[in-house]
């Protein structure tokens, strides 16, 4: 997965850009480190960070993790795999730089002079119906995806997303974000998150505009579900869908710990709110671990991590 030093970006705070503070820059690396351990299936990564406020450092973790998620995204939905989708299949897809998604269902193969065509009658939108024949050129020139497109509300989000992500280095950011399958869940309270986010944003480039940072997250919103890289649940509902990275915001979600069993775990306190309870939990995480397969995370992990952060835990790999 390929390294990325967060010095690069800037945050934009009501349209005014400045350098990343050390907290900032802290919470988007312990984000980038979760979801790196998650990467792998012999690795979980179980850290606690207790911060003067979480308000925005905990969405900027689920940002680190995003990012990350970005980086390690290898393949997404090439040729080879468009050949291989069953006959009869939903697909959805667009033309590049152009607007309005279609969907359609898949026909078996077609061969001419050698070449090999993928048939697709149109079902959506209705004014354009008919049947599509790709070629191998053809579907190159077509952003594709199984579960389906941005609706056409969030489909800014989805472009300025991708021109920042792109800029960072993030190859095929485009089949990624086309591709279902969230990075990092948040356990907090949607509406006091949103509400913090307000004005935040991040530029990538200098000179640049910032990008929202709720549109970088892509959280989840009911038209774009499938697509989303960041998800919200309540610490109150149960957790079906196991996730790479699980940030819990307080000591309410922290509550939501023993539903957690796969992924990496991130729980960030405010100072008053750090009790036995929390330290108890990471002394039981290195207990059931020996020694050998257990490496320590501190403040030495990160660039820049200021003495209002404090930041602890471990790494735990299987034996």
């Amino acid at each position: 997965m390929k390294e990325f030093n967060t010095e690069s970006l800037k945050v934009s705070v009501n349209e005014v850009a400045s350098t990343l503070p050390g907290w900032a820059r802290t919470a988007v690396e312990v984000g980038m480190l979760a979801r790196r351990a998650a990467h792998s299936t012999e690795s979980r990564l179980i850290v606690c960070c207790v911060v003067p406020c979480r308000s925005v450092f905990t969405a900027l973790i689920g940002f680190g993790a995003v990012l990350a998620g970005g980086f390690a995204f290898k393949k997404g939905f090439a040729w080879e795999d468009f050949l291989s989708v069953e006959p009869g299949s939903e697909i959805f897809w667009k033309e590049k730089d152009r607007d309005g998604n279609h969907v359609g269902v898949v026909e078996p193969h077609e061969e001419l002079s050698g070449q090999i065509f993928v048939p697709v009658t149109i079902t959506k939108p209705a004014r354009k119906q008919g049947r599509w024949l790709f070629t191998k050129d053809k579907f190159y020139e077509c952003i594709f995806s199984e579960d389906k497109l941005p609706s056409l509300k969030g489909a800014e989000k989805y472009e300025r997303s991708e021109v920042f992500f792109g800029s960072l280095g993030i190859k095929n950011a485009s089949s990624w974000l086309m591709t279902s399958g969230a990075e990092v869940r948040l356990i907090t309270n949607r509406a006091a998150l949103e509400r913090n986010l307000e004005g935040w944003g991040l530029v990538a480039v200098e000179g640049s505009a910032g990008v929202p940072l709720d549109d970088l997250m892509l959280l989840k919103h009911e038209e774009d579900a499938p697509l989303a890289k960041a998800t919200i649940a309540s610490h109150l509902g149960g957790l079906v869908v196991a996730c790479p990275v699980t940030v819990l915001d307080g000591p309410l979600a922290f509550q939501s710990f023993q539903k957690v069993d796969s992924g990496s775990l991130v729980f960030v306190l405010e100072r008053a709110e750090l009790g036995v309870e929390h330290v108890g939990f990471l002394e039981q995480a290195r207990h059931q671990h020996s020694p050998e397969h257990t490496v320590e995370i501190d403040s030495m992990f990160f660039s820049d991590v200021p003495e209002s952060v404090e930041i602890t835990g471990c790494c735990l790999r299987a034996a």
